[in-house]
């Protein structure tokens, strides 16, 4: 055999070689961390997937193995097919297009009258159909820009959820007015969620979608599940994140105090209200809710954003069901914090400032 035929014959073992390793290295099955470990001896199940364009995760804990992956997808496409604003073929979607909308289902039906429940009790602070006033700002550091060349009394024409009619035969509504469930979609999701899992003899899960999650029971470890929360770090304005501990709660946050413009000494949100369709003005600059139901946390937290720190003050001293985490500006711009103080046995970290 010459030398050429021997080199041929080594780069074709040398290929092969090669080959093997890389087909070994890519089919090996990943070892699991100690978190997975622990997730999967305890009959830990874990789903993720995209509802409303946002990630959702849920996390169950079930001795039999149960895999309801397809069952949870199912149940998220069906909410998506009612309510997703951004879809044309959903339901939602049909009626905002038109004017009219016959026999509508019981869930758009229930949706729409839930977020009536929200518009009435908040005075109107809680709003569905404001899509186009936050078309009409800008914000930034510097400030908030109106940039709807119309004027905000043009705007305010199709705002409104008293401008539908809705009975559960027939929707009625100005064909400019459109419905956006964006304020309270994750809280509508997750609680579905929860109750398929419920029904389904599930007692521990975490779930989460966007900035909404919802837990009850026990984790793998056999602990409450735990959340990062934003708070205050100390008295300079500092925010950092620490652990929460979930005890069959639901948690939302909303606002974000590194986000704001100044605003007669004070630092404001980029929010609006839509009851006058100009940003607030008040130094509320972010709010951490938690509530027994997720869609009361999710809608609350939007509307606390716009009524302001004192509404939310009386509220959390109203209300046993609900604690929350407040981060401020008072005038002269000195950033504070309130914590309920229920809340603050579940916390890993100090609560002076």
């Amino acid at each position: 055999m010459n030398s050429s035929t021997w080199k041929n014959l080594i780069y074709i073992l040398v290929f092969l070689a090669i080959a093997f390793l890389g087909y070994s290295f890519w089919t090996q099955k990943p070892e699991n961390t100690s978190e997975e470990k622990v997730l999967v001896e305890h009959g830990g199940m874990s789903h993720s997937g995209k509802a409303f364009e946002r990630d959702f995760q849920v996390i169950y804990l079930d001795p039999s193995g149960r895999d309801f992956k397809s069952s949870i997808d199912s149940l998220v496409r069906k909410i998506e097919s009612v309510a997703d604003a951004n879809s044309s073929s959903s339901e939602v979607g049909m009626m905002n297009y038109n004017d009219t909308l016959l026999s509508p289902s019981k869930e758009l039906t229930t949706l729409l009258n839930s977020a009536k429940k929200w518009v009435q009790s908040s005075a109107g602070a809680f709003e569905v159909t404001d899509h186009p006033l936050r078309n009409a700002w800008r914000f930034s550091s510097s400030g908030a820009e109106l940039i709807d060349t119309l004027g905000i009394d043009n705007t305010r024409k199709w705002v409104g959820f008293g401008k539908i009619n809705l009975t559960d035969t027939l929707i009625l509504k100005p064909f400019e007015v459109k419905v956006d469930f964006s304020k309270i979609i994750s809280g509508v999701l997750l609680d579905q969620l929860a109750q398929f899992l419920r029904s389904k003899g599930i007692e521990n899960f975490h779930l989460k979608h966007g900035r909404t999650e919802l837990a009850q029971g026990l984790n793998s470890k056999g602990e409450l599940w735990k959340t990062q929360v934003s708070y205050l770090a100390d008295s300079t304005g500092k925010t950092t994140t620490g652990e929460l501990a979930l005890f069959n709660q639901s948690i939302v946050h909303a606002g974000n105090p590194e986000e704001f413009y100044w605003r007669d000494s004070t630092k404001v949100s980029f929010t609006l209200d839509p009851r006058t369709g100009f940003p607030v003005g008040h130094g509320l600059l972010s709010v951490t809710i938690l509530a027994e139901d997720a869609q009361t946390a999710d809608a609350l937290a939007d509307q606390l954003m716009v009524m302001g720190r004192m509404e939310a003050l009386r509220l959390d001293s109203a209300r046993a069901d609900l604690q929350m985490i407040l981060i401020y500006s008072e005038k002269g711009g000195e950033i504070r914090q309130h914590i309920s103080p229920d809340l603050r046995k579940f916390l890993s970290f100090p609560t002076d400032f």
